[in-house]
C-alpha cells in the first residue's frame, strides 16, 4: 500500500539510491519487496528469513526454568500494587530504599523501546526516587547537547512534549505512555527541587542540534 511504499522510499533515501534509478513492484510473496534499478532486481525481506520467504522463523523450544532460579525470584521479587504513573502511594516500593541505600545512580532499563507498561512503571519509580529518595537528575539515552537545550525549554515553560522533542529521541517523546513523565518534568521544573533532564548519548538526537548547534558553535568561535 501507500504506507509501505512510503517506508521503502525512506529506506532508499537512507541508502542514497536516486529515486529515478529505483522502482517498486508488487511483493511476489508476503514479506518480500522487489526493487528494480540499473543493476537489475534487488529483493528486500521484511522480517522473513531469506530461505523461507514470507514465513516467520520457527521459535526454538525453551527448556523449562530452573526451579532454583524460580525460587530465588519468588524470594526477592518486590510486588508492585500499581503501575499507574500518577499513583503517589509508594508503600509498595519502599523496600527499594533498603536495596538502593546511598547509591547515587539508579539505572532503569527496558526490554523494548516500545513497551508502554514499562514506561508507566518507570514513571512511577522515577517519581518515587525523586520525591522520597532525593534523586534530582533524570538522564536519558539521548544527546548531551540536545537534552541540555530540552531542559532549558522545560525551564522556560514550553509545553512538555514540545520541550522534550528538543532533545529526547522520538521513540520516547512520541509515545503516549511517556507523556505523564514529560508532564511531571514540566510540573517540577520551576520548583525548589526540580528533576533536571540530562542526556548521556554522544549522538545528535533531536531538534536542538539541528536548529541551534551550528549557530552556537559559530557564535562561540567568534568570541
Amino acid at each position: 500500500g501507500e504506507h509501505l511504499e512510503g517506508r521503502v522510499r525512506q529506506i532508499l533515501d537512507g541508502l542514497q539510491v536516486p529515486k529515478r534509478d529505483a522502482g517498486l513492484i508488487a511483493a511476489p510473496s508476503p514479506g518480500i519487496l522487489s526493487l528494480w534499478g540499473e543493476e537489475g532486481e534487488v529483493k528486500l525481506a521484511l522480517g522473513a528469513p531469506a530461505d523461507r520467504p514470507g514465513r516467520p522463523a520457527p521459535l526454538k523450544e525453551l527448556p523449562p526454568p530452573d526451579p532454583a532460579h524460580v525460587a530465588w525470584v519468588a524470594r526477592h521479587a518486590i510486588e508492585l500494587k500499581s503501575i499507574d504513573p500518577t499513583n503517589s502511594d509508594f508503600a509498595d516500593v519502599h523496600p527499594l530504599k533498603t536495596l538502593i541505600g546511598d547509591a547515587r545512580i539508579v539505572m532503569l532499563g527496558e526490554q523494548s523501546h516500545g513497551d508502554g507498561a514499562v514506561f508507566h512503571t518507570k514513571t512511577r519509580l522515577i517519581r518515587f526516587l525523586h520525591q522520597e529518595m532525593g534523586f534530582d537528575v533524570l538522564a536519558f539515552e539521548s544527546g548531551l547537547y540536545d537534552c541540555r537545550r530540552a531542559w532549558q525549554a522545560f525551564r522556560s515553560g514550553e509545553p512538555p512534549r514540545a520541550a522534550a522533542e528538543q532533545g529526547i529521541f522520538g521513540i520516547w517523546t512520541m509515545s503516549q505512555e511517556v507523556q505523564p513523565l514529560l508532564q511531571y518534568l514540566a510540573s517540577q521544573a520551576a520548583t525548589d527541587h526540580p528533576l533536571e533532564l540530562a542526556g548521556f548519548d554522544d549522538q545528535l538526537t533531536a531538534r536542538a542540534s539541528r536548529e541551534h548547534l551550528s549557530r552556537g558553535v559559530t557564535d562561540g568561535a567568534r568570541r
